[in-house]
């Protein structure tokens, strides 16, 4: 009785366990794919398209979890050049910001370093970036 139920129990808690790592993995394919659209987008010179499919792979990442820090802030920083192209500055920094500190979290340091330089570089005088 009580081991056959405690059986049942920890077959359907490891069941659900694969369930959801398998629902995460495909998450995280859908956020690549999303990112590399994105790029495909704004290679295009679809700028509207790319920041649509950037914030569509920052979310999906960002659904996985700590797992895909790294694939939200490369989302991120995708958002930032289509939000610089598209001529909304604010949008852009606010993106470098947020890539930035996903990737201090991680302890990325020279990737945060780059985020934090790309945000800057329109506040620089000509010639200083």
């Amino acid at each position: 009785g009580d081991t056959a139920a405690r059986e049942a129990l920890d077959a359907l808690t490891q069941e659900l366990a694969a369930l959801q790592a398998a629902e995460r993995r495909d998450v995280a394919r859908q956020a690549a794919l999303a990112l590399a659209l994105a790029e495909a987008h704004l290679a295009q010179g679809a700028v509207e398209a790319a920041l649509g499919a950037a914030q569509q792979a920052a979310e999906l990442s960002r659904r996985c979890g700590g797992e895909d820090s790294r694939g939200e802030a490369a989302a991120l920083r995708l958002l930032a050049r289509a939000a610089q192209k598209a001529g909304r500055p604010e949008e852009a920094l606010e993106a470098l910001r947020g890539a930035a500190a996903l990737l201090g979290a991680r302890g990325e340091r020279t990737e945060q370093l780059t985020s934090l330089q790309a945000a800057a570089r329109p506040a620089l005088p000509a010639g200083r970036a």
